[in-house]
């Protein structure tokens, strides 16, 4: 269920101006270092698709970050039985999310590292960015959030 805050003070509403302008700071930093369009003279489809697939990967997660640090459900105080979790499925969330967050941008910082298998490199961490991705979009989907 979505339901709409009304109630935004001026600080709210500056705090949130913050973080959008940090997160669209990260983002041109990124593709100010990353230099998409700059191309690999052996490796041009491989090294633009994993560039590519990396920056939509950072919007989506900038994205979820944002909205799980602003418009997500607070936690519920009492332990009814309805409101505990089954044993272990969050667990795997969080091991999850925490894989979306590591993987992709350990796959760009590594990928200068690796030589004779650069292609295959680039289409694996191209993979795994796509599928942290789609990751997100489906918790951000599923997700109540609290506008």
């Amino acid at each position: 269920m979505i339901q709409i805050n009304t109630g935004n003070n001026f600080s709210q509403v500056l705090l949130h101006l913050v973080f959008i302008g940090t997160f669209a700071f990260f983002y041109v930093l990124a593709i100010i270092v990353l230099k998409p369009f700059r191309l690999h003279q052996k490796r041009k489809i491989s090294t633009l698709l994993l560039k590519l697939s990396y920056l939509v990967y950072l919007f989506i997660f900038l994205a979820y970050i944002y909205l799980f640090l602003f418009y997500q459900e607070p936690p519920v105080d009492d332990m009814s039985p309805a409101s505990v979790p089954v044993k272990g499925v969050f667990r795997y969330e969080y091991l999850l999310l925490l894989l979306t967050f590591l993987i992709p941008n350990f796959g760009m910082i590594l990928r200068r590292k690796v030589h004779g298998w650069r292609t295959q490199y680039n289409i694996f961490i191209t993979i795994a960015n796509l599928l942290a991705s789609s990751y997100l979009v489906l918790l951000i989907m599923i997700t109540d959030w609290i506008f």
